[in-house]
């Protein structure tokens, strides 16, 4: 065998053995385990941030603020955007305003409403949400959003309505709610936020829909909710809520829906109930503790085919 070939023959085998030693030791190598993004980790929602910033520029964006946009888009990465049911345009249209359930003012200057309703949006909602400063409607309801409400929410100043229900929020209602003086419509019901309400929301005279049914809140302040004068609909459903109905919920005349079932209230029904007259929904069922007899007024009611009453698993006397 000629020397050239026998030199190409060493080289080979030179290199196949090298391989294999580097192979040895990668495996032999202690394997670190890579961490799991948790609410506790900003820095892995961070990095996501720049990276899908780095493949969308706000600053081309002319169809409302750059700001805005970057709240839009922190939006859809921290709730894992490209995993939604349904997220046309986002990130591809350079039009934000054209973007799955997103809607601006007829000028296309602002951001008014993001509706992901049932969605499949995960995570948390990001701080960079109070970009949106002239939103008014927020629908994120039936998704599998967690970790607290941004207390940051009480910067979005126009906000009217917010409906946040059946995910999985937990901690506080935000103080900074109690802020927004056009929110008209709330609601928080079917997560895990705890108690007790905030005292602010005695500030919110505009309210007329309050819905935070299934959350472990505990008995509301009952001088906190005889504020809410202008309330039309009340859902307290399911609170671990316990003792008698207080009184002043019957100073809440503009009253048509009033849900406080599934709860541990006990006692009769207060007297001051007789000046709801505006009732077409009461529901006072699966409280084992209630007795005695309805206000003649509201059994008028019920006759008249104006009020749906719910009293089941309770001691209440029928009309």
């Amino acid at each position: 065998m000629k020397s050239s070939a026998k030199n190409r023959i060493y080289r080979h085998i030179r290199t196949l053995v090298l391989f294999l030693f580097l192979l040895m030791q990668a495996a032999c190598a202690p394997i670190t385990p890579v961490p799991t993004a948790t609410v506790d980790q900003p820095v892995v929602a961070a990095t996501t941030m720049r990276a899908i910033s780095a493949t969308f520029d706000c600053d081309l964006v002319t169809s409302i603020t750059p700001d805005e946009c970057r709240g839009l888009v922190a939006l859809y990465a921290a709730t894992g955007g490209a995993n939604w049911n349904n997220n046309d345009g986002w990130l591809t249209d350079m039009n934000p305003c054209e973007w799955k359930g997103v809607d601006c003012l007829p000028d296309h200057e602002h951001v008014t409403l993001v509706s992901l309703v049932q969605n499949n949006l995960g995570g948390t909602l990001p701080n960079e949400i109070m970009r949106l400063q002239w939103l008014r409607v927020l629908l994120l309801p039936a998704n599998s959003l967690s970790g607290p409400i941004p207390n940051v929410m009480g910067e979005l100043k126009d906000l009217e309505t917010i409906h946040l229900s059946h995910n999985s929020f937990t901690g506080p209602i935000p103080e900074s709610l109690g802020g927004l003086g056009k929110l008209t419509d709330i609601d928080l019901s079917r997560n895990q936020l705890n108690g007790p309400l905030p005292s602010s929301l005695g500030d919110m005279l505009q309210l007329e829909h309050l819905r935070l049914g299934s959350n472990p809140l505990g008995a509301p302040d009952p001088m906190l909710l005889r504020k809410l004068r202008n309330l039309e609909t009340l859902g307290l459903d399911g609170i671990g809520w316990s003792g008698e109905i207080p009184v002043q919920l019957g100073f809440l005349r503009r009253l048509t829906h009033l849900d406080l079932s599934n709860n541990e209230l006990t006692g009769r029904i207060p007297f001051m109930f007789a000046g709801l007259e505006s009732l077409t929904f009461l529901a006072l069922s699966q409280n084992t503790g209630l007795t005695g007899a309805l206000p003649v007024q509201i059994c008028s009611l019920v006759a008249n085919g104006q009020l749906d009453l719910l009293i089941s698993g309770t001691g209440i006397t029928a009309c």
